[in-house]
């Protein structure tokens, strides 16, 4: 019978992307930086100018959106601990000598 092959990655691990935002912006700095040393011809200078251009502007939106993710999986974090911590502290205080929480 014939081993199986297991991928290196592991099972719970989220798949990488293709290009990640760090290669946008190196390839837009050499697009630019073409247009900007007369090494291509004069008619490619706009597409490669543009094209550049676009690049920055994608690996700006998507710096934004990563720190925007991050920032809602830390609040998601953030509020788990409080419901399980507050779920064990109820756990063990009457109900009597609870205190409200300032979300109830």
């Amino acid at each position: 019978m014939g081993a199986r092959r297991r991928s290196s990655r592991k099972a719970d691990e989220p798949e990488r992307p293709l290009l990640s935002h760090s290669s946008v912006l190196v390839l837009s700095a050499f697009l630019i930086g073409v247009v900007v040393h007369h090494a291509a011809p004069p008619q490619l200078e706009p597409l490669l100018f543009g094209a550049g251009a676009v690049g920055l502007f994608a690996y700006l939106w998507l710096d934004i959106a990563a720190a925007r993710r991050r920032e809602r999986d830390e609040e998601l974090a953030q509020e788990k601990i409080e419901r399980r911590f507050e779920s064990q502290v109820n756990r063990h205080v009457p109900r009597k000598n609870r205190v409200r929480s300032p979300r109830s």
